[in-house]
């Protein structure tokens, strides 16, 4: 048998920012997570440029992610 259930929920979007770190070494390719910084709007280029300036990161990752709001996993 399935039970279906309804519920009222809203959706929150956030982007991440994550600077990373390549590894030095010919075939090292472990890449580390240096800085980390949570949006509530998709980042500007600039933003962007400004993260990396400032992390000193070899890139920058970007991530739309969804949850729902008021649902933390803590």
């Amino acid at each position: 048998m399935t039970v279906k259930r309804e519920e009222k929920k809203v959706l929150e979007e956030f982007w991440v920012m994550r600077a990373v770190k390549e590894g030095k070494l010919p075939f090292d390719f472990k890449k580390t997570v240096i800085d980390e910084r949570k949006l509530d709007h998709e980042p500007s280029k600039s933003e962007i440029a400004q993260f990396l300036s400032d992390s000193k990161a070899d890139f920058v990752s970007v991530v739309q992610n969804y949850r729902f709001e008021n649902e933390l996993p803590f």
